[in-house]
Protein backbone atom coordinates (compact mmCIF):
# COMPACT_ATOMS: atom_id res chain seq x y z
CA UNK A 1 0.00 0.00 0.00
CA UNK A 2 2.90 2.39 0.66
CA UNK A 3 4.08 2.10 -2.94
CA UNK A 4 0.59 2.84 -4.25
CA UNK A 5 0.22 5.78 -1.86
CA UNK A 6 3.33 7.32 -3.44
CA UNK A 7 1.91 7.18 -6.98
CA UNK A 8 1.26 10.56 -8.54
CA UNK A 9 -2.49 10.65 -9.04
CA UNK A 10 -4.29 13.44 -10.85
CA UNK A 11 -8.08 13.48 -10.94
CA UNK A 12 -10.12 15.46 -13.42
CA UNK A 13 -13.63 15.22 -12.03
CA UNK A 14 -15.52 17.67 -14.19
CA UNK A 15 -16.80 17.15 -17.69
CA UNK A 16 -14.21 18.45 -20.08
CA UNK A 17 -13.76 17.72 -23.77
CA UNK A 18 -11.46 14.73 -24.30
CA UNK A 19 -9.02 16.97 -26.19
CA UNK A 20 -8.62 19.09 -23.02
CA UNK A 21 -8.22 16.02 -20.81
CA UNK A 22 -5.54 14.58 -23.11
CA UNK A 23 -3.72 17.94 -23.26
CA UNK A 24 -3.46 17.96 -19.45
CA UNK A 25 -2.38 14.31 -19.41
CA UNK A 26 0.28 14.88 -22.12
CA UNK A 27 1.67 17.84 -20.20
CA UNK A 28 1.89 15.83 -16.97
CA UNK A 29 3.32 12.85 -18.86
CA UNK A 30 6.19 15.01 -20.13
CA UNK A 31 7.03 16.11 -16.57
CA UNK A 32 6.64 12.66 -15.01
CA UNK A 33 5.91 9.57 -17.14
CA UNK A 34 2.44 8.10 -16.72
CA UNK A 35 2.10 4.33 -16.97
CA UNK A 36 -1.69 4.14 -17.02
CA UNK A 37 -4.59 6.49 -17.71
CA UNK A 38 -7.99 5.63 -16.22
CA UNK A 39 -11.02 7.21 -17.86
CA UNK A 40 -14.02 6.61 -15.62
CA UNK A 41 -17.63 6.73 -16.76
CA UNK A 42 -17.20 6.90 -20.53
CA UNK A 43 -20.91 7.78 -20.77
CA UNK A 44 -19.95 11.27 -19.56
CA UNK A 45 -18.75 11.85 -23.12
CA UNK A 46 -22.07 10.83 -24.66
CA UNK A 47 -24.45 7.90 -25.03
CA UNK A 48 -24.41 8.06 -28.83
CA UNK A 49 -21.84 5.74 -30.42
CA UNK A 50 -21.14 8.42 -33.03
CA UNK A 51 -20.08 10.76 -30.19
CA UNK A 52 -17.93 8.16 -28.40
CA UNK A 53 -16.13 6.72 -31.42
CA UNK A 54 -13.93 9.81 -32.11
CA UNK A 55 -13.12 10.04 -28.38
CA UNK A 56 -12.05 6.40 -28.33
CA UNK A 57 -9.94 7.03 -31.42
CA UNK A 58 -8.18 9.89 -29.61
CA UNK A 59 -7.55 7.68 -26.57
CA UNK A 60 -6.09 4.93 -28.76
CA UNK A 61 -3.88 7.40 -30.62
CA UNK A 62 -2.67 8.80 -27.30
CA UNK A 63 -1.98 5.31 -25.92
CA UNK A 64 0.04 4.34 -28.97
CA UNK A 65 1.98 7.59 -29.30
CA UNK A 66 2.83 7.93 -25.60
CA UNK A 67 3.10 4.21 -24.75
CA UNK A 68 0.54 4.61 -21.95
CA UNK A 69 -1.99 1.92 -21.04
CA UNK A 70 -5.55 3.28 -21.14
CA UNK A 71 -8.31 1.81 -18.97
CA UNK A 72 -11.74 3.07 -20.04
CA UNK A 73 -14.50 2.30 -17.54
CA UNK A 74 -18.06 1.91 -18.75
CA UNK A 75 -21.37 1.04 -17.20
CA UNK A 76 -23.40 -1.75 -18.71
CA UNK A 77 -27.01 -1.90 -19.70
CA UNK A 78 -29.25 -4.84 -18.92
CA UNK A 79 -31.50 -4.07 -21.86
CA UNK A 80 -29.40 -6.00 -24.36
CA UNK A 81 -29.07 -9.76 -24.32
CA UNK A 82 -27.07 -11.33 -27.15
CA UNK A 83 -28.94 -13.79 -29.34
CA UNK A 84 -28.51 -17.31 -28.00
CA UNK A 85 -27.35 -16.19 -24.54
CA UNK A 86 -27.98 -18.86 -21.91
CA UNK A 87 -28.05 -16.55 -18.90
CA UNK A 88 -30.03 -13.38 -19.62
CA UNK A 89 -29.06 -11.75 -16.30
CA UNK A 90 -25.31 -12.00 -16.82
CA UNK A 91 -23.78 -8.96 -18.55
CA UNK A 92 -22.06 -9.53 -21.89
CA UNK A 93 -19.53 -7.68 -24.01
CA UNK A 94 -22.33 -6.14 -26.05
CA UNK A 95 -23.98 -4.86 -22.85
CA UNK A 96 -21.64 -1.86 -22.58
CA UNK A 97 -23.54 1.39 -22.75
CA UNK A 98 -22.90 3.90 -25.45
CA UNK A 99 -20.58 2.20 -27.89
CA UNK A 100 -19.86 -1.20 -29.25
CA UNK A 101 -16.63 0.39 -30.49
CA UNK A 102 -15.35 0.44 -26.92
CA UNK A 103 -15.48 -3.35 -26.88
CA UNK A 104 -14.32 -3.70 -30.48
CA UNK A 105 -11.21 -1.55 -30.13
CA UNK A 106 -10.20 -2.71 -26.67
CA UNK A 107 -7.45 -5.28 -26.36
CA UNK A 108 -9.05 -6.64 -23.21
CA UNK A 109 -12.48 -6.21 -21.61
CA UNK A 110 -13.23 -7.19 -18.02
CA UNK A 111 -16.75 -7.24 -16.63
CA UNK A 112 -17.46 -7.14 -12.90
CA UNK A 113 -20.93 -8.38 -11.94
CA UNK A 114 -22.59 -8.74 -8.56
CA UNK A 115 -25.44 -11.20 -9.24
CA UNK A 116 -26.90 -10.85 -5.75
CA UNK A 117 -27.45 -7.14 -6.41
CA UNK A 118 -29.48 -8.06 -9.50
CA UNK A 119 -31.68 -10.42 -7.49
CA UNK A 120 -29.98 -13.56 -8.85
CA UNK A 121 -29.78 -16.15 -6.06
CA UNK A 122 -27.71 -18.78 -7.91
CA UNK A 123 -25.23 -18.48 -10.76
CA UNK A 124 -24.42 -21.16 -13.33
CA UNK A 125 -20.68 -21.79 -13.45
CA UNK A 126 -18.41 -24.52 -14.80
CA UNK A 127 -18.50 -25.93 -11.25
CA UNK A 128 -22.30 -26.07 -11.21
CA UNK A 129 -24.82 -23.74 -9.59
CA UNK A 130 -23.31 -21.51 -6.90
CA UNK A 131 -25.03 -19.28 -4.39
CA UNK A 132 -24.48 -15.64 -5.36
CA UNK A 133 -24.49 -14.43 -1.74
CA UNK A 134 -21.36 -12.38 -1.14
CA UNK A 135 -20.00 -13.10 -4.62
CA UNK A 136 -18.72 -11.05 -7.55
CA UNK A 137 -17.99 -12.44 -10.97
CA UNK A 138 -14.93 -11.26 -12.88
CA UNK A 139 -15.36 -12.12 -16.54
CA UNK A 140 -12.61 -11.56 -19.07
CA UNK A 141 -15.07 -11.05 -21.91
CA UNK A 142 -12.40 -10.18 -24.49
CA UNK A 143 -8.70 -10.91 -24.53
CA UNK A 144 -6.81 -10.28 -27.76
CA UNK A 145 -3.72 -12.03 -26.40
CA UNK A 146 -5.24 -15.01 -24.63
CA UNK A 147 -8.29 -16.87 -23.39
CA UNK A 148 -11.58 -15.50 -22.12
CA UNK A 149 -12.93 -16.85 -18.84
CA UNK A 150 -14.84 -15.95 -15.72
CA UNK A 151 -14.23 -16.59 -12.06
CA UNK A 152 -16.42 -16.12 -9.01
CA UNK A 153 -14.78 -14.14 -6.22
CA UNK A 154 -15.76 -13.43 -2.64
CA UNK A 155 -16.95 -9.87 -2.19
CA UNK A 156 -17.25 -8.04 1.12
CA UNK A 157 -19.42 -5.03 0.37
CA UNK A 158 -18.83 -3.25 3.69
CA UNK A 159 -15.09 -3.13 2.92
CA UNK A 160 -15.34 -3.24 -0.88
CA UNK A 161 -12.83 -6.08 -0.70
CA UNK A 162 -12.58 -8.78 -3.33
CA UNK A 163 -10.74 -12.09 -2.75
CA UNK A 164 -10.52 -15.59 -4.12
Amino acid sequence: YDAIAAWPIHVIDKKEPMASVLAVVRSRHRRQPIACLFVDFMQRYGQDPKALDPILDRLLQFAGAEQVAVVALSQITKQYTPKGAVDTNRPHLASMKGSTTLGEQAGMVWILWRPERDGVAHVKTSLGDLSSAGKMELAVAKNSDGPTFSVMLDFREELFRISE
